[in-house]
Formats: structure tokens, sequence, C-alpha cells
């Protein structure tokens, strides 16, 4: 049996390293998140300013989140990029908070799937430039993969914003190192 779990954990590792998502051995961490989380304040664009390479980014420019209210409460996602072949992509999925007292905790799905547990924690927020958002996904009892993302309202980022969310991460002990920066603006091909 514990060469099964020796060989399923090395599986899990190499799958983690294709996939370009950050491993980490035992558990998932559990961060704080975003108290008195509000989602109609949260609505609208973002750009991805950094994240942790993702196998659906790599090489991608432009990337956008935009969230909007829907019918039966949920949140629409409607994410776009250019990819590294220079070819537009889009991914359309909801969210919704799993439990309503963590707000900030919500579970979002794309392709018509089913996500019943929360994947996407917004750890920070001002609703007005930055987000910071956690997720991770436990593979085995000695394995996990996480994934960063610090989002913007604007494109361009300044110097003290920068360095305000990336010590925000740190201070909860989440590495920055790993995080990839994308190409944004206009001057990058991304359309206004």
């Amino acid at each position: 049996m514990a060469n099964f779990n020796y060989i399923v954990s090395l599986l899990a590792l190499g799958a983690c390293c294709v996939l370009a998502q950050r491993p980490g051995e035992g558990k998932c961490p559990q961060p704080p998140v975003q108290q008195e989380f509000q989602v109609a304040e949260y609505l609208g664009k973002w750009y991805d300013y950094a994240h942790y390479e993702v196998s659906f980014e790599v090489g991608a420019k432009c990337i956008e989140a935009r969230y909007s209210p829907l019918y039966n409460g949920h949140i629409r996602v409607f994410n776009s990029q250019i990819g590294f072949t220079g070819s537009n992509s889009t991914a359309v999925g909801e969210a919704y908070a799993p439990e309503p007292l963590e707000g900030a905790k919500l579970a979002v799905s794309f392709f018509n799937s089913t996500q019943t547990t929360a994947n996407y924690w917004v750890l920070s927020t001002d609703y007005v430039s930055y987000s910071m958002v956690y997720s991770c996904t436990q593979l085995t009892s000695l394995l996990h993969f996480e994934v960063l993302w610090f989002l913007v309202r604007d494109y361009e980022v300044s110097a003290a914003l920068k360095d305000t969310v990336l010590s925000k991460f740190k201070a909860l002990g989440l590495n920055t190192e790993p995080l990839v920066y994308t190409k944004q603006g206009p001057s990058n091909g991304c359309p206004p």
C-alpha cells in the first residue's frame, strides 16, 4: 500500500508540473479570506496582472475576467485571453458561495460542470484596484497544488500597489516568486 501511495503521489506531482500549478506537500493551506465580502462591488471587469502559471493560461496575454449577476443569484464568469498562438479564447462559467456565511469562498465551474466546493477564494480586495485570489486542490493526503491570481481593475499598476499586494500575499505565507506577469494593454496588442 505504501508503494501505491508513493506512485500515486509521483503521478500527481508529474501532473502538477505538466499543468504548471504550484505543488505543495501535505494538506491545502487555509489562508483567511476577505471578511464581509460584497459581491455587488466585486462584479465587473478585472485584468489578470499576475498568476501562478496554469495550463489554460500558458503564454497567454490580455487575460480578463468579467463578473456579472445571474437571475438565480449566482455570478456569471466570462474569461477571455489571447493565447500564445494569437487566437482569442473565452470560457463562460458560473460562480456561487456554497456556504453563504463565507461569501468570499466561491465555487467556480466552467463548461456546464458542477463545482460544489469553493475553489476561488478572495483573500483580499478593495473592490476598486486589486483582488488577491487563491485556489488549492488536494490531490492526495500528501500532496496539493495551489494557484494565486493578482487581479486589478486597471491594467496599469503602480509600483506601490504591486508592492502592497505582494507583501499581503507573503504575509499570508504564500510564495510570490512563481508569479508570471501577464502582458496587458494596447502596447501588447490587447483590445481597449
